[in-house]
């Protein structure tokens, strides 16, 4: 069994020259943005498919529907796969509004005015991934989810402590990260599909 996390696909506020911080709204895919999930779901309808889940945000939910209609799975959305929700920040831009989401990833358990803590979502991302391999999946199991959320994933895999969001960890929109068990059982990722995001955002830092 394999877990394949894929990043929805690109919304106007993916914008690279002007990007922002995304919230739990109702904001969806763009052009490209359906592009890019077309693309995600012809790469997954040749694996085998067994169980298809979605975070149920609607960018995320939007693509997992693509993906759906390609590989004959219906989306089942489930809140352990939801993105951080920074509260009232959401929508801002990333530059602006960085140092202000910073200070609450470096403070785990301080709960962002309007949103929650950052340990939610590491909690989430513990809870989701164990979910995954503790279930009875006889294939694939493939998940629509954010950004971020991949990136904590590969941070929990790489056996990374609960730290700042490590941005090079996940995939540009519509990429595909895949997690599988070497000959020694443990989780590895790998870039399955498009191009690593390769932000740092270390100058936030």
């Amino acid at each position: 069994m394999r877990i394949h996390l894929f990043r929805h696909g690109e919304t106007d506020e993916d914008d690279p020259k002007a990007p922002k911080f995304s919230g739990p709204g109702s904001i969806g895919l763009n052009e490209n943005g359906l592009r890019q999930a077309h693309a995600t779901a012809e790469f997954l309808k040749s694996l085998p498919i067994y169980f298809l889940f979605s975070s149920p945000i609607y960018r995320a939910l939007q693509s997992t529907q693509i993906v759906a209609r390609a590989v004959g799975r219906n989306a089942q959305p489930k809140d352990v796969f939801k993105d951080w929700n920074i509260g009232a920040e959401a929508g801002n831009l990333v530059e602006k509004i960085a140092p202000f989401v910073t200070y609450f990833e470096r403070n785990a358990d301080a709960c962002i005015p309007g949103g929650e803590v950052y340990a939610n979502l590491w909690q989430r991302a513990v809870e989701g991934f164990k979910s995954l391999t503790e279930s009875d999946a006889a294939g694939d199991i493939a998940v629509g989810t954010h950004s971020r959320y991949i990136a904590v994933t590969n941070m929990i895999v790489a056996g990374m402590g609960m730290t700042q969001t490590n941005f090079l960890l996940n995939p540009k929109p519509g990429g595909v990260v895949t997690l599988e068990q070497d000959a020694n059982g443990k989780w590895t990722s790998r870039l399955a599909f498009g191009t690593w995001n390769g932000e740092t955002r270390a100058f936030w830092y």
